[in-house]
């Protein structure tokens, strides 16, 4: 699963020290690719240690929620979850420098 695991006000450093503030720049990464294909559909897989719901997300047109955030930099791979499954997607995120990777978080 992909997860920003940061809130709205907190505070990152891009690659020119600058500070952003990386919860709204993922939150608003997530509509932008809702947007490409509505509606959605989440298969629910198992529950955490606090016994909240963990399930995967999918657009309309089949992509995977988690993988498109983390595709983009605006997310994690939470290896916990999907043993490694977005590890490629990650990589190349990391490659390009984009979302959390143009900097520090």
């Amino acid at each position: 699963m992909a997860w920003t695991r940061r809130k709205a006000r907190s505070i990152c450093r891009d690659g020119t020290e600058r500070d952003y503030r990386f919860g709204k720049d993922a939150a608003m990464a997530l509509e932008r690719f809702l947007a490409a294909a509505r509606p959605t559909r989440c298969e629910f897989v198992e529950r955490d240690r606090y016994r909240r719901f963990v399930g995967l997300c999918f657009r309309v047109d089949s992509h995977q929620i988690d993988r498109g955030l983390v595709e983009s930099g605006n997310g994690v791979d939470w290896e916990e979850y999907n043993k490694g499954g977005d590890a490629k997607a990650k990589q190349a995120a990391r490659s390009l420098g984009a979302g959390i990777w143009r900097g520090e978080f």
